[in-house]
């Protein structure tokens, strides 16, 4: 127990849940006696070394250094045993290595797999989302992607999402360097006008300043996987460049498993066997150098960002130390296997997006660029470009979630907008009988 509880005549009373003989008339005998005992005794009780989180603890990992005790099991009691091991790991072996035919289960147990590694490597905390329609095996690829560290069951190491991102935090920064498996994202969608705020929060590693009466609270920090599924993506054609980035999203059109009630069943007695072994093995591993390697090759080879890189290069890394631990016969991932799961700079870019969605709403709105129609005037059209009212643009810009000044510079220099003789955005002219500053965006209605 806390010292804190057991040197107060209040919290005390708290052990009598536990089995102790104590109440609010003997709990000052017994904090005495117990601070006696504990004064009497410093020579002779064992001193313990303690952390308050699971992972990384210097060159150890928790809780498999058996000389490091864990101090935050209480609180987590349910989470804490779930890093538990039971069955046969060469049956394990053998039956996940059939399941690992499938690319998207292969790429679930790689991003739990790159867990551990996100610290060595000095990389960011990243969200791995499956989503797809009820029936595809999601949860059941889930659950053996969390079997690698313990008891996969709900409730276990995979919760559902259905709570507060605080205490969403607490569990990361306990888990801090294993894998966050949380099932139906969709569940929280109602707290959320969009997931990008939760996205945001859980890849910086770090929750937000808290202060107490007197001073700023320890803050909660982690460095892990974030393993979701659900029936939706988790990012939008609006979400920002920063949220696209930290997400590998991968919509299954195909089962993950083909028999998932098996699966389950196996997995529920063979779990937490391979985590050990793959930490134990991992000092003999040239980590930093295969990651490097990996993340160049996917940066020369395709068109991504460099955080998707990163994300991506910390799976196939993942996976290519699973395969020499427990898989030597397969063959290493390659970035032709990964490329259909990575976005490119325009998927990402939040001046792309803007660009395209705009478009649509112009041309959604032609009838608005027409000087014979009853209607309310945005503009006109040539050939080749559409000239639009400068408010109506940062109007309907803010509807579909973009802001005109963040994006107007990447659009100039993408030849998007037009700048006027004096090389300003928007230009005081008369449309229609109708003067305003106007902004000429290229258009071609054929495209």
């Amino acid at each position: 127990m806390p010292r804190s509880t057991v040197a107060s005549n209040v919290k005390i009373v708290e052990l009598a849940d536990m089995g102790l003989d104590v109440t609010s008339e003997n709990a000052k005998l017994l904090v005495k006696y117990l601070a006696d005992v504990t004064v009497l005794n410093m020579d002779t009780i064992p001193l313990v070394k303690s952390c308050h989180h699971m992972g990384w603890a210097g060159e150890d990992f928790i809780p498999y250094a058996g000389d490091i005790k864990l101090d935050s099991e209480i609180q987590f009691k349910d989470l804490v045993a779930s890093v538990s091991s039971k069955g046969d790991l060469n049956e394990w072996i053998r039956y996940t290595s059939e399941l690992r035919k499938n690319i998207v289960l292969r790429l679930l147990m790689g991003a739990s797999f790159a867990s551990p590694l996100i610290a060595k490597v000095n990389a960011l905390p990243f969200v791995f989302h499956l989503w797809g329609g009820t029936g595809t095996g999601k949860t059941a690829g889930v659950m053996t992607a969390a079997s690698i560290w313990g008891d996969p069951r709900p409730g276990r190491l995979m919760r559902t999402m259905n709570m507060t991102v605080n205490s969403m935090m607490q569990m990361a920064s306990v888990l801090r360097n294993l894998p966050f498996f949380g099932d139906e994202l969709q569940t929280i969608k109602s707290r959320f006008e969009n997931y990008d705020k939760l996205i945001m929060q859980v890849t910086e590693g770090i929750n937000r300043g808290r202060m107490t009466d007197t001073a700023l609270q320890q803050q909660m920090t982690w460095e892990n996987a974030f393993i979701f599924t659900g029936e939706e993506p988790c990012t939008q054609s609006v979400s920002g460049g920063g949220v696209k980035n930290r997400v590998i999203e991968i919509e299954c059109t195909d089962n993950v498993v083909e028999n998932g009630n098996g699966v389950v069943n196996f997995i529920n007695q063979n779990y937490g066997l391979a985590g050990p072994e793959y930490i134990r093995l991992l000092p003999g591993y040239p980590v930093r150098d295969l990651f490097d390697r990996k993340m160049k090759n996917i940066l020369d080879t395709t068109a991504t960002s460099e955080k998707q890189a990163m994300a991506m290069a910390l799976i196939m890394t993942a996976d290519t130390l699973a395969g020499l631990t427990f898989y030597p016969s397969e063959a290493a991932l390659t970035v032709e296997d990964v490329k259909p799961f990575l976005k490119v700079q325009t998927d990402i870019d939040a001046a792309e997006r803007a660009y395209r969605e705009i478009i649509g709403v112009i041309m959604e709105h032609e009838v608005n660029f027409k000087p014979d129609v009853n209607t309310v005037h945005w503009g006109r059209m040539s050939e080749n470009c559409v000239e639009i009212n400068k408010t109506v643009l940062v109007r309907e810009l803010q509807n579909i979630g973009f802001n005109f000044d963040a994006v107007k510079k990447q659009w100039a220099k993408q030849g998007y907008l037009l700048k006027n003789a004096c090389g300003r955005y928007a230009n005081c002219t008369k449309v229609d009988g109708e003067r305003g500053y106007y902004v000429c965006l290229k258009y071609d209605p054929a495209a």
